[in-house]
């Protein structure tokens, strides 16, 4: 059954062209040679809109969702043992995460980190250099197949909204891959806009990214970085 779910896990990855994360598969001990795509990246705009929604959605919500903690990451780590190194690495870089439980298993959770920290800068990912620090940034959401369409992925940016207004901030921003259409229409649907298009290009670890903004008629941006993550190996 377990090697049933990742074959079908592929299969959905090989249909959203997610070539980035099959090439990260093949090439487990640092960047493959080269790899693109493009992503999107949104901005909460519409508050009230999300505020409605969210009510609605966390009066329904069956899920004991929580902030991650030490317990949690071990939980979070046995459901999803692929991950383990790269949460346990989130974890100590200071990221937050929430996650969510039901009966007994984790049916979701959602990474999010603080603009205003050094790994935000620092690390290659984030692409866009944000105009106003307004918000928590939100870089990976999910939810398992079995507890999709039950309100549970609103939930989860609800409980991150919450989050980012107690640090003082106004609003959210998230990143979605341009091939995942079902996430770009949950956030759009929720209250969400298009801030920016990125596409990118890594090369033997040069990180390539080219920013045009859908909403404006302007030149593309173009950036560069490197982060090349190559293990060592004993012959």
């Amino acid at each position: 059954m377990e090697l049933l779910n990742k074959v079908r896990g592929l299969k959905e990855r090989v249909k959203n062209r997610e070539y980035r994360y099959l090439l990260k598969r093949l090439f487990p001990g640092g960047n493959p040679v080269f790899y693109s795509g493009k992503q999107l990246i949104m901005r909460l705009s519409e508050p009230r809109r999300f505020e409605k929604v969210s009510v609605g959605a966390t009066r329904r919500c069956s899920y004991e969702i929580i902030p991650l903690d030490q317990n949690g990451l071990e939980e979070l780590c046995r459901a999803f043992p692929q991950k383990e190194e790269k949460f346990r690495r989130r974890m100590a870089r200071g990221n937050g995460c929430y996650i969510a439980r039901k009966d007994g298993c984790v049916a979701g959770y959602a990474w999010f980190l603080d603009v205003e920290g050094n790994d935000f800068l620092t690390n290659s990912m984030w692409r866009l250099r944000l105009d106003k620090k307004d918000g928590l940034w939100m870089f990976d959401v999910f939810v398992e197949p079995a507890h999709r369409m039950r309100g549970l992925f609103v939930c989860l940016l609800s409980k991150v909204y919450d989050e980012s207004k107690s640090r003082g901030y106004e609003t959210l921003y998230g990143e979605v891959f341009y091939t995942n259409e079902a996430s770009t229409k949950a956030h759009l649907r929720v209250g969400y806009e298009i801030l920016k298009e990125v596409k990118f290009y890594s090369i033997l670890g040069l990180k390539i990214y080219i920013v045009t903004d859908p909403h404006r008629d302007v030149r593309p941006t173009l950036e560069f970085r490197y982060s090349l993550n190559v293990k060592k190996y004993k012959l």
